[in-house]
């Protein structure tokens, strides 16, 4: 099964190489409308091109995240794509980023510069790196040093 399994994109080596498995459970996600407003009130965020990343301490020791995609970025399907793809992300990444924050990211539909930023042609690539960008600048937020 491993020959058509690909392991890189759901799993971690542990240390004997086994392969870890990655969740994005329950517990870890934002849905919350008041969860959602606390998150916005600490007011640490970082935003880049169409994309807006809010963190706050959460208390519980592990991230957890929830995602917002405007209206204005397109249909269901669009708007229920970039969904999936920032769970993606969340979820292959939890392990780098700082333990004990909820992540909310806010997917807007600005008309871009440049067609290829566009949210809704967006590739996974160019998604995660984006989000990894922001979390790197949030941690350099002056609400975060201490």
């Amino acid at each position: 099964m491993s020959a058509f399994f690909d392991f890189s994109r759901c799993c971690l080596l542990c240390p004997g190489g086994s392969p870890m498995r990655l969740y994005f459970k329950k517990h870890q996600r934002i849905v919350r409308e008041r969860d959602f407003k606390a998150i916005m009130a600490y007011h640490c965020c970082v935003s880049k091109g169409l994309m807006r990343l809010y963190a706050t301490p959460n208390g519980i020791g592990m991230p957890r995240f929830g995602v917002s995609v405007s209206r204005k970025c397109g249909n269901a399907v669009v708007r229920n794509r970039l969904k999936r793809l920032a769970r993606e992300v969340f979820r292959l990444h939890q392990q780098d980023l700082p333990p004990g924050r909820d992540y909310l990211l806010i997917l807007s539909a600005r008309t871009p510069i440049n067609k290829e930023c566009a949210v809704s042609v967006m590739t996974y690539q160019g998604f995660e790196s984006q989000f990894l960008k922001l979390v790197e600048d949030l941690s350099q937020k002056p609400c975060f040093q201490k």
